[in-house]
């Protein structure tokens, strides 16, 4: 226990050391319920990203663009979502 109260009155993280600081009772449950609520928040927003990553990879896909009047095949690419860029030398 003597661990985690050097760590919360140590970290540079706002609202811990008024967990184990702070005079009343009231403020300490304060504190630890804003903490706990960004921290649940943080991760969910983490895992919701990591499955709309799972269900929606992001590919990149390089493609050279050929001049006009070269007589070259053209192909097609289906995507749900993409990004050009332009490759500049």
């Amino acid at each position: 226990m003597r661990i985690i109260v050097d760590f919360c009155e140590n970290t540079t993280l706002h609202g811990f050391a008024y967990v184990v600081s702070a005079p009343r009772l009231l403020e300490r449950f304060f504190w630890g319920l804003v903490i706990a609520a960004f921290v649940s928040y943080g991760w969910t927003t983490v895992f919701k990203a990591v499955v709309d990553w799972g269900e929606n990879p992001t590919v990149t896909v390089y493609v050279e663009l050929m001049p006009r009047g070269t007589n070259g095949s053209t192909i097609e690419i289906k995507l749900r979502k993409a990004f050009l860029c332009e490759a500049r030398n």
